[in-house]
């Protein structure tokens, strides 16, 4: 089903990271009934969420919600913003919306997101592309990158020890363990505790 934009609605794109365990078939299915398909891009890899968030901003989008967790919003914001920067120097930058379709949801948490059925996610659409309220989020520059919060301690062990052994068991017969909760049990169990341990 293919809806239409409609004059008065703020333009929004939605950006999906395909590898997050909640953006499934189902749920990029349901996004697509909810809006349409043409403002919807789903990244396969960094690389390519970088070109898209370059298309966003030469499309000259005005909201961007991303839908993957807390890292595919900050991947997208500072592609964006960086983008901006180097091509559209003094230009405004689109407002961001985050969808709870991720893991690691705090920021969703923070703009309020719903739950992702469809209920939630269709008034999460909607809110995204009508409200004129927006408030200020604080973010650091972090490495080239900008996000809302970081860490140097034992949390920064874990997603480094987490993102290694997504990698390792993506490319073994227990793929569908990389993910969310049982690929953090995984690495932590393999990688951190031991090493703390030693």
């Amino acid at each position: 089903m293919q809806l239409e934009r409609l004059p008065e609605q703020n333009n929004l794109a939605i950006v999906l990271n395909k590898n997050a365990k909640s953006v499934t078939k189902s749920t990029q299915r349901l996004i697509r009934q909810l809006h349409p398909e043409a403002d919807i891009y789903i990244s396969e890899s960094p690389e390519h969420g970088t070109q898209i968030a370059q298309t966003i901003v030469d499309r000259g989008y005005q909201t961007v919600a991303t839908g993957g967790g807390d890292g595919t919003f900050v991947k997208c914001l500072s592609d964006v913003y960086e983008y901006v920067e180097k091509q559209k120097p003094g230009s405004e930058p689109p407002r961001f919306f985050v969808l709870k379709l991720g893991t690691g949801n705090a920021v969703a948490s923070a703009f309020g997101a719903s739950a992702p059925t469809r209920h939630g996610l269709s008034k999460d659409l909607a809110r995204a592309r009508r409200s004129t309220f927006t408030r200020p989020l604080p973010v650091l520059s972090v490495e080239g990158k900008l996000s809302p919060f970081a860490g140097c301690g034992l949390d920064a062990h874990v997603l480094v020890d987490y993102f290694n052994s997504r990698n390792t068991l993506l490319k073994s017969p227990f793929k569908k363990l990389a993910t969310g909760g049982p690929g953090y049990a995984i690495s932590v169990a393999s990688r951190t505790v031991p090493r703390y341990l030693a």
